[in-house]
């Protein structure tokens, strides 16, 4: 599949944007909340024709589901239906919490397998070492969770050093398509 236009902006401008944050906040570690704010501001920024980007969008107007709190963090419509659904979760929330949203994203693929699913995985100077290499570079391929099969597309860091060990340091926006 192809890469979507808005990948690359979303990932470097969240990359950069999470270390601007840390050079504010040292000690405060960005909210999921705030992530989506800002991911909300790039994806809006490179919306085509005929799309909408909706954030906290109900699961239940995705697919059929029984009535649930469950949102997903943004959807984008196009001609007002469902085209892409991105959860985005910081990586020091731990990978039992990625994996259940590569479950919730999984659903939506098994009832219609036009909709993109992505897992936008932020990680503030650690590498996501279950997504990529030691050097910062993106695991690339196909890989399998619990029958989910889904693939690392893109990554992008920021770094404030461009020595040997930067990528340890490294704030990282990582983009997962559940396939």
């Amino acid at each position: 599949m192809s890469l979507p236009l808005w990948a690359n902006p979303l990932l470097q401008g969240l990359s950069f944007w999470i270390g601007y944050k840390k050079q504010l906040y040292p000690h405060y570690p960005l909210s999921e909340g705030a992530i989506v704010g800002e991911s909300q501001n790039l994806l809006y920024s490179r919306l085509e024709k005929g799309q909408k980007l909706f954030c906290e969008y109900p699961y239940s107007k995705i697919i059929d589901l029984p009535e649930t709190d469950n949102r997903a963090d943004l959807v984008i419509l196009e001609n007002d239906l469902p085209s892409v659904v991105i959860e985005v979760k910081r990586y020091e929330a731990g990978i039992k919490l990625i994996y259940s949203d590569f479950e919730k994203l999984s659903s939506i693929k098994v009832d219609n397998n036009k909709i993109r699913c992505f897992v936008l995985l932020i990680s503030q100077q650690k590498i996501p070492t279950h997504f990529v290499r030691k050097d910062g570079i993106a695991n690339r391929g196909i890989y399998i969770y619990n029958s989910i099969e889904f693939s690392v597309i893109r990554n992008c860091k920021a770094s404030s050093s461009l020595k040997e060990g930067a990528a340890q340091n490294a704030n990282y926006a990582t983009l997962i398509e559940i396939l």
